[in-house]
């Protein structure tokens, strides 16, 4: 059988859901579990290698988890990806979009004073899977789960529209300013609603990226059946 490509990834809808997760996870963190970065992982390698120089072993370890689970994430993704291809059955990434909510609706229960670690290496796991999963918008690459690179993606293009005209360039420069809107907005209604309610901030992400996951998995079906590839 011929390899089905079903490119929901790809969609402006899949990019707006996942980067605003993306700014509310590691506000999240941030403001409900130590200063820790769940997404990213650079932070987590600075106060790691500070930790190390101040001889405080623990607050090594609790560092390096998060970057730890952060790679697993990575690795599982992509044995995701085999398994399904394998089958010629693309729909991996509705498998991740699965974990992702399951996880973020579990975490919603967590009671305060539960150990920090317990929140935030799910979160590095949830954020390599998505990471590895879902990197363009048409066709366009980008990341939904930290802004520095969109950053500079942004004033590259913004530098040669002024200066070369460039019609392809204003079509990035717009991709990339809603991208980065959208992160922030995440992060700013994640430092808000995480002083409102707390740790259950967090079911907004479940909310949203479940929502989605069943929407794109009812067009899916829909495709299958009309065309009949019932021996998935």
């Amino acid at each position: 059988m011929e390899e089905i490509k079903i490119n929901y990834h790809d969609g402006p809808p899949a990019a707006v859901v996942l980067t605003f997760v993306g700014g509310f996870l590691d506000a999240y963190t941030f403001t409900l579990h130590d200063g820790a970065f769940a997404t990213a992982q650079t932070g987590n390698v600075i106060t790691a290698m500070i930790s190390l120089v101040n001889l405080n072993f623990y607050g090594v370890f609790l560092k390096v988890m998060p970057i730890v689970a952060f790679a697993f994430g990575i690795f599982s993704a992509h044995l995701l990806e085999d398994r399904f291809m394998r089958r010629e059955f693309n729909i991996w990434r509705l498998v991740v979009l699965g974990i992702e909510t399951t996880v973020f609706f579990v975490l919603g229960f967590a009671r305060i004073g539960v150990p920090d670690t317990l929140v935030t290496i799910p979160i590095s796991f949830t954020a390599g899977l998505q990471m590895t999963s879902f990197g363009t918008v048409r066709g366009l690459a980008y990341a939904n789960l930290f802004t520095t690179g969109n950053l500079k993606k942004l004033i590259d293009n913004l530098y040669f529209t002024l200066t070369r005209g460039s019609a392809e360039a204003k079509s990035k420069l717009k991709q990339f300013f809603w991208i980065i809107l959208t992160f922030i907005s995440g992060a700013l209604i994640s430092a808000w609603l995480s002083k409102v309610i707390g740790v259950r901030a967090i079911w907004l992400c479940a909310l949203l990226i479940g929502g989605f996951t069943l929407v794109q998995g009812y067009y899916i079906f829909r495709f299958f059946r009309e065309y009949q590839h019932n021996d998935f």
